[in-house]
């Protein structure tokens, strides 16, 4: 998750999220993982968007595995 954070300038809950897309699961699914509400993931996903310029969750997985890929890492 450091990894995440760190390459692609999130905060720590916002990678959390990012990671825990990654992994296939839902949005709803996330917020129960996480113990947060949906609207906070909805806001969080909105500025994971913004600051990875994505517009999906298909250009958010993309980045995470290039980010993966260049660093030579995981992303666990």
């Amino acid at each position: 998750m450091a990894l995440v954070a760190t390459s692609m300038g999130l905060t720590h809950s916002e990678a959390a999220l990012a990671c825990a897309l990654f992994s296939g699961i839902t949005l709803m699914e996330a917020s129960n993982q996480l113990g947060v509400s949906l609207n906070t993931c909805k806001s969080q996903l909105k500025a994971i968007y913004i600051k990875t310029d994505c517009r999906s969750h298909v250009d958010l997985v993309k980045a995470m595995f290039a980010a993966c890929v260049i660093r030579g890492s995981t992303l666990a």
